[in-house]
Order: C-alpha cells, then sequence, then structure tokens
C-alpha cells in the first residue's frame, strides 16, 4: 500500500520536488527510499509516470484510467492558459467542447454547457475546463468541479443501467459489452509559478 501512495503523490510532484529528493543529501535519501520501500523515485516520476506534456499524457494514461463512461482527469499545469490547448486535444482525436472558466459570466451557463455535453456527448467526446486561480476564485474552481461530477455522475448511471438491459440483448446476439465510451473530461488548472495554496 505504501509503494501506491507513493506513486499516486509522485503524480502531483514537480519535477523540480523529485530533481531535489534525487540530490538531498547527496542522493542519501533516495537511494534510502530505493533500499528501504523498492521504489526508484526518479524511474517511476520521469520514465513510467507521464508528466511532458498533455498530448503525451492523453496518449499514455488518459484510457488507462477509464471506467465504463470514460475518464475525469484534475490536471495541474504551470504553462500559461492559451487557447490552443483545445486544438492539441483535437489533435488526439477528440472532438472538444473547450470552456474556460474565469469568460463565464454566470453558474447558469456553466451548467447549461456541461448539461449539452454529457446529454450529447459520443465516443470520444472531450469536455475541456480551463481554471486559471489568478482570473478566478479557488471556490468558483471547486464548485465547477462538484457541478460537472454530478452530471458525469447521473450520465455513467444512466449507461450502466442501460447496459444491464442491453447486456442480454448482446449475449444473446454473441456481442462482447462495450468497455468504455471514451467520454473524457480534463479539468485543467493553470498554476502560476512561485504561489503557495492557501
Amino acid at each position: 500500500i505504501f509503494v501506491e501512495c507513493v506513486r499516486k503523490l509522485l503524480w502531483i510532484t514537480t519535477p523540480e520536488a523529485t530533481c531535489r529528493l534525487m540530490t538531498l543529501n547527496g542522493g542519501k535519501k533516495e537511494k534510502e527510499i530505493r533500499q528501504e520501500y523498492g521504489i526508484d523515485c526518479a524511474t517511476e516520476y520521469f520514465q513510467a509516470q507521464c508528466h511532458s506534456s498533455l498530448p503525451a499524457f492523453i496518449d499514455r494514461t488518459l484510457h488507462q484510467w477509464s471506467d465504463p463512461l470514460g475518464t475525469q482527469v484534475i490536471l495541474m499545469t504551470y504553462s500559461a492558459l492559451s487557447q490552443d490547448v483545445a486544438s492539441v486535444v483535437r489533435d488526439q482525436g477528440s472532438q472538444v467542447t473547450h470552456i474556460v472558466l474565469h469568460e463565464l459570466g454566470q453558474e447558469r451557463e456553466l451548467r447549461q454547457t456541461v448539461s449539452e455535453f454529457f446529454k450529447n456527448a459520443k465516443s470520444g467526446s472531450t469536455l475541456l475546463l480551463q481554471c486559471d486561480p489568478l482570473a478566478t476564485s479557488r471556490r468558483r474552481i471547486e464548485h465547477s468541479k462538484f457541478l460537472i461530477e454530478l452530471s458525469r455522475a447521473r450520465r455513467l448511471k444512466q449507461l450502466l443501467e442501460n447496459q444491464e438491459q442491453d447486456g442480454e440483448e448482446r449475449k444473446d446476439a454473441g456481442k462482447e459489452p462495450e468497455i468504455s465510451l471514451n467520454i473524457h473530461v480534463i479539468l485543467l488548472i493553470h498554476l502560476p509559478r512561485g504561489e503557495t495554496s492557501s
């Protein structure tokens, strides 16, 4: 369990922190962790996990984390907020619904867009919500996450109920059940460098 916890924590670690661990006390701390727990933090972070770019993450990781509906991830980056992100996700083969949180005037706009996304989403659809903590409050980001999770949970429940009903029909027809619809949600939070969370 400890090893899996370390792997999960490495997903939210910065490259700088990983490098600091590698050089802490002349590398003794990293060597100690490797010997005692069998975890090579540098190899895990820089090779096994995918932190290099959004396209690389989508290619290597997004589908591995899927449930029957798809994946919902929160990605944090120090890169500047850019409209080009939607085209990067599209280049990975997704049909993208792109929202920049601070450009919305009211919660109603977000609710409507999210509701329409889950109502009309087909396999390969991605909801991309970009959040800039300097342009919108942390509370609004959390509330947006909640609204998306709620809509996604409703769609997943509906999907599972439909799969249960269709399961017998698919068995009778000799077809395999669908594993995932590949409907993804990416909350991309653009963190300012040097800021500490409060």
